[in-house]
């Protein structure tokens, strides 16, 4: 399971909960990973294509 807020309080609730499921649930669950940490987002954007003009250059 993964959920992205900035309510703490929510987050210690879901780990408590995802800790339960992991220790009671079902045999062969998989690993578990139980830090919190912050993640970067990606976004998709179109940018218009004379923004961005194509180029290249050969290394040597």
């Amino acid at each position: 399971m993964a959920a992205r807020t900035d309510d703490e309080a929510l987050i210690d609730r879901l780990h408590r909960e995802v800790t339960a499921l992991w220790t009671g649930g079902p045999a062969g669950g998989g690993g578990v990973r139980t830090a919190k940490r912050r993640r970067l987002t990606m976004r998709s954007c179109l940018v218009p294509r004379e923004a961005l003009p194509a180029s290249f250059t050969f290394a040597a």
